[in-house]
């Protein structure tokens, strides 16, 4: 498992532009798109277990 940088909850914290906002949105949305098209289904989804690495600014979901 990856380290990651900071989770959701964490990133909102800080002031975010609306873009900054919607680029996260959307982030987020591809990977549930992900895990539902792999037949999955998340069942404890919240901003703890969404996190963000820095590495490669991509959004992951645990």
């Amino acid at each position: 498992m990856r380290l990651m940088d900071i989770d959701l909850r964490k990133y909102l914290e800080y002031q975010r532009t609306w873009k900054e906002k919607i680029n996260v949105a959307y982030g987020i949305i591809y990977a549930l798109y992900g895990i539902h098209y792999d037949g999955a289904v998340h069942r404890d989804l919240h901003s703890g277990n969404i996190l963000c690495s820095q590495y490669n600014d991509f959004w992951y979901i645990l």
